[in-house]
C-alpha cells in the first residue's frame, strides 16, 4: 500500500464519524424544532387528530387553545392532556359550524390569552350512509362545518395576522375530496370544497406573510368511527366502516400524521398528503377517469344496500349491532379509542 493510500484511508475514518455526527445533529435539530413564543387554536380539539395535534405543538412548546362543541368533551381532554403533562394547554367550548361561532371563539381568545399565530381548522364530521338516503340537511352540516366553519375562523384571525406581519392557517381536507368514495357523498363534497377554498387562499394570502397549508389525509387510526354518524342501515354500515378505519394497512397513526403537520407548518409547505393512498389515488383517478370509476363502482355494490330507512346514530351506539371485530383489530380499536378519546357516551357510562 503506498503512503498516499494510507493517507487517504487513515482519513477516511474521521471523516466518516464527522459526516455521521453532523448527520445526526441535524436529525434531532429537526425532529424537535420548536414553536415557542407561538399561540395555536386547534378546532376540534378534544380527540381524533386534533387532540393530536394538541400534544404535538404544546410538546413542541407552543401554547395550544382547542375547542369542542360538547363541555364535557372539553374537560375531559384537559385532564387527559394535564395528566399527560401538558400544562400550556387551555379548552374553550365553541361550536364553529354556527355563524356566530368563530366570532365568540376568537374574540374569548383575544380577551384571555392574546394574537393566534396558527390556526388549524380540524373540526369535522362523518355522515356514512348511501346516497340515496342522504338529506339536503346531511349537505348542510358538512359544509357548515368544513366551509363555512374555517371559512369564518379565518376571517376571524386574518386581522390580527395581517396586522402581525404573517402567520400560519391549516385546512384539514382530505382524500375524500378528491376521489369518489362511496357512502360518503355530503363528507366529499365538504372537504373538496375546503381544499378549494384554502388553495385559493393559500394563493391570496402569500402577499401578506400569511401561509395556508392544505392537508389531505387518508384513513387516519383515531377510533373516529365511534363518533361517525351511520344511516341507511347502521349496523352494516358500521360494520364496514369501522373495520376499514383501524385496518393498519389502510391507515395511519395520528402521532404520525400530527408529528408530519408540525413539519410542514415549519417548512412552511402549502399542501401535504398523508398516506400511500392519499399520495396514488387522486393520480390514478385522474390518469385512468374511467377506469378508476368502474373500479370504485365495483366496491360499492359490495357495500350494503339501501334498505329501509332508519334514523341516522352515531357509531358508538350501533357498535353492538355489527359483527364483531377480530381480536387483533379489537386491539387496536381500544388502543385508538384510549389514546384519542373517540367515545363520548359509553366513555361516560350513558346511552
Amino acid at each position: 500500500m503506498s503512503k498516499e493510500t494510507q493517507i487517504k484511508n487513515s482519513a477516511i475514518g474521521p471523516a466518516f464519524l464527522l459526516g455521521l455526527g453532523l448527520g445526526m445533529m441535524l436529525r434531532s435539530r429537526s425532529a424537535h424544532r420548536q414553536f415557542q413564543g407561538q399561540t395555536a387554536l386547534v378546532t376540534g380539539g378534544s380527540r381524533g387528530l386534533g387532540l393530536q395535534l394538541v400534544r404535538e405543538l404544546s410538546r413542541r412548546g407552543a401554547r395550544v387553545v382547542f375547542c369542542a362543541r360538547h363541555a364535557d368533551e372539553v374537560t375531559r381532554a384537559e385532564e387527559l392532556l394535564q395528566a399527560e403533562g401538558y400544562q400550556n394547554v387551555h379548552g374553550m367550548v365553541a361550536d364553529v359550524s354556527r355563524p356566530d361561532g368563530p366570532h365568540d371563539l376568537v374574540s374569548r381568545i383575544s380577551r384571555k390569552i392574546g394574537r393566534l399565530d396558527i390556526l388549524i381548522n380540524n373540526a369535522g364530521i362523518i355522515q356514512v350512509m348511501p346516497f340515496v338516503h342522504s338529506q339536503e340537511k346531511t349537505f348542510h352540516d358538512c359544509l357548515d362545518t368544513f366551509l363555512y366553519g374555517p371559512l369564518r375562523m379565518t376571517q376571524e384571525v386574518l386581522p390580527g395576522m395581517i396586522s402581525a406581519g404573517g402567520g400560519t392557517i391549516v385546512n384539514i381536507a382530505s382524500l375524500g375530496g378528491q376521489i369518489p368514495a362511496p357512502h360518503l357523498v355530503a363528507y366529499n363534497a365538504g372537504k373538496a370544497a375546503l381544499a378549494a377554498l384554502s388553495e385559493g387562499m393559500s394563493v391570496e394570502l402569500d402577499r401578506y406573510g400569511i401561509n395556508v397549508l392544505t392537508v389531505r389525509p387518508g384513513l387516519l387510526r383515531t377510533g373516529g368511527h365511534r363518533n361517525a354518524l351511520f344511516g341507511g342501515n347502521p349496523s352494516q354500515e358500521y360494520a364496514w366502516f369501522s373495520r376499514a378505519a383501524i385496518h393498519p394497512a389502510l391507515t395511519v397513526g395520528a402521532g404520525e400524521a400530527a408529528r408530519r403537520i408540525a413539519d410542514a407548518v415549519l417548512d412552511r409547505r402549502r399542501t401535504l398528503s398523508i398516506g400511500w393512498e392519499a399520495k396514488w389515488a387522486p393520480l390514478f383517478h385522474i390518469l385512468f377517469p374511467e377506469t378508476s370509476h368502474s373500479l370504485t363502482s365495483a366496491a360499492e355494490k359490495l357495500l350494503p344496500g339501501t334498505g329501509p330507512k332508519r334514523s341516522v346514530v352515531m357509531g358508538e351506539i350501533v357498535a353492538s349491532e355489527a359483527p364483531p371485530l377480530s381480536s387483533l383489530l379489537q386491539r387496536i380499536e381500544r388502543q385508538a379509542v384510549k389514546k384519542h378519546q373517540s367515545t363520548r357516551f359509553i366513555a361516560n357510562n350513558a346511552r
